[in-house]
């Protein structure tokens, strides 16, 4: 399992800026160019005249080289550069909501639409502050007095409480992320739960810490399956090739 978290982890890493790395590939070939001449001087010679055959093994030699480095970071960059988003934004965004939950004691959502294939997080205004059992998954309860206290409109409050209250409420919203293009969501699994695969699945993080566990299911574009599991009480999400169930 953690051999398979190590390598979803290596996909996201940054490609780094190709407009460098190409700029600095066409320097490679002007200076592999000059090799000949600083190699054998500046012999005059009739027009007709090509490179002899040690310059042409030379100048081959260091561009085999230089591609044979330089073809897995192409590859990995443009055929890959999906899966690494769906992923890098999967695992900034659980421990983004779980370090948020405990920092600023409100519970937070990520919420699934499983038919249009997009999630995005948000504030929780229905859940209670903790469920009797993080491992049950999600619990209903009364709006916690925090909740009403963001969520209340009371006329005697500030411009400057009002003003924090909406500050908090953005500082707990995300952009809405929507699959690649060939990627779908399969379905949401909570313990001992039927999975979810339509309509919006709803995944709780907590003032104390934890979460909802759950299994996220995906396909991408080439028809594999990946699992995306969220563990009540690490930080961190994991990653595993295949459809993986409690």
């Amino acid at each position: 399992m953690e051999n398979q978290a190590a390598k979803a982890k290596i996909k996201i890493l940054k490609a780094g800026n190709w407009n460098e790395v190409f700029a600095g590939v066409l320097l490679i070939f002007y200076g592999i160019s000059r090799i000949p001449v600083i190699i054998f001087g500046n012999q005059t010679r009739e027009p007709s005249r090509g490179f002899t055959l040690i310059e042409l093994i030379v100048v081959i030699t260091l561009i085999s080289v230089m591609m044979f480095f330089a073809i897995p970071r192409l590859n990995t960059s443009l055929l890959e550069s999906d899966s690494r988003k769906v992923s890098k934004w999967m695992l900034l965004t659980v421990k983004a909501l779980k370090n948020k939950a405990v920092r600023q004691q409100i519970p937070l959502l990520l919420q699934v639409d499983l038919d249009n294939h997009k999630l995005w997080t948000a504030v929780d205004f229905q859940t209670t502050d903790q469920p009797a059992d993080p491992l049950s998954g999600p619990v209903f309860g009364p709006m916690s007095g925090k909740m009403k206290a963001l969520e209340g409109n009371d006329s005697r409050e500030t411009g400057s409480e009002a003003g924090g209250k909406l500050k908090l409420l953005e500082a707990a919203k995300g952009e809405e992320f929507k699959l690649p293009d060939g990627f779908r969501l399969l379905d949401v699994l909570f313990p001992g739960k039927v999975p979810i695969s339509t309509g919006i699945a709803t995944i709780r993080f907590y003032p104390k810490g934890y979460s909802d566990q759950v299994m996220i299911h995906l396909a991408d574009d080439h028809a594999d399956r990946i699992t995306y599991e969220i563990k009540p009480f690490l930080p961190l999400l994991h990653i595993h090739d295949g459809y993986i169930e409690f």
